[in-house]
């Protein structure tokens, strides 16, 4: 019997051999190699009024954390259109981040109550917290442990609620309301003694609602808390992962210089605010 192997045998066998699986080595260098366009997926983002992280102005959405977005999602390989961009009420944003499909609130503080129920991009920034109180009012708060004599005032689901619970402020002692305006009334009629926001943006408001920007001063402060996106727990941790690559790399590049684009964004907007931000505020 002849061992000489036929054309057609050895054809046959080859074709078994390039059909043989890698054990992994092609899908790996596929991968290493890949864009991070590769990874992107369609995204609905919500957002709220809180300049100047985020905010409408003259039918345009505005803030340092839009601008971000943008560069961070040019980058990720998503063309991020207006329309993808929603403003409502804290509490509508948070719930549909929550529940919802491929979505992102932003801007969030990233708090140990929240911490596994979103993937987190970030951070944007750091923010502190303050208690507000009318300019003319009396109030010292020297410790924590003044805060139990108050009525205190309270955006619904806002990560400032957990930090007074934290510091052992009796939940009946919190008052909630949807906004800003409504925790300034409130304030009015005597229904509360102070209100607690991050300060920048309480500042803000201050002016916007009040007309005078030191009508209510902060009383207190807390520790600074990170400030990221927050992406519901559906969205693909590739995503996630090329969104904070994007981010990363953001801060690390600089130009001839030496800013970063990061700190670009953030300049535009600090100085916006500058005549509202005390000398020792930081983001």
């Amino acid at each position: 019997m002849s061992h000489a192997l036929s054309p057609v045998y050895l054809l046959a066998v080859l074709s078994m051999i390039l059909l043989i699986p890698t054990g992994g080595v092609l899908a790996e260098d596929t991968l290493s190699s890949a864009s991070p366009k590769q990874h992107t997926q369609d995204l609905t983002f919500y957002t709220e009024q809180l300049p100047p992280y985020n905010y409408q102005e003259n039918g345009s959405v505005r803030g340092f954390s839009i601008d971000i977005l943008n560069d961070i999602s040019a980058k990720s390989g998503l063309n991020l259109s207006p329309e993808m961009i929603h403003v409502v009420p804290w509490e509508e944003g948070y719930e549909a981040a929550l529940n919802g499909t491929n979505t992102v609130i932003f801007s969030t503080a990233r708090i140990p109550e929240r911490e596994n129920l979103f993937k987190w991009v970030g951070p944007i920034s750091n923010e502190r917290y303050a208690l507000f109180a009318p300019n003319e009012s009396s109030v010292l708060i020297n410790s924590p442990d003044d805060l139990t004599h108050f009525r205190i005032g309270a955006i619904s689901d806002d990560a400032s609620i957990s930090q007074l619970l934290a510091r052992g402020v009796n939940e009946s002692s919190i008052v909630t309301a949807d906004t800003i305006s409504d925790l300034i009334s409130m304030i009015h009629d005597k229904k509360i003694d102070l209100w607690v926001y991050p300060e920048i943006t309480g500042r803000y408001y201050i002016g916007q609602i009040t007309g005078d920007y030191n009508s209510f001063v902060p009383v207190y402060t807390f520790e600074g808390v990170g400030i990221y996106y927050a992406f519901s727990k559906d969205v693909s941790d590739a995503t996630v992962s090329s969104y904070q690559n994007a981010l990363d790399e953001l801060k690390q590049e600089k130009n001839e210089t030496g800013v970063s684009r990061y700190d670009q964004i953030l300049g535009q907007y600090i100085r916006s605010y500058s005549a509202v931000i005390n000398s020792n505020t930081k983001i």
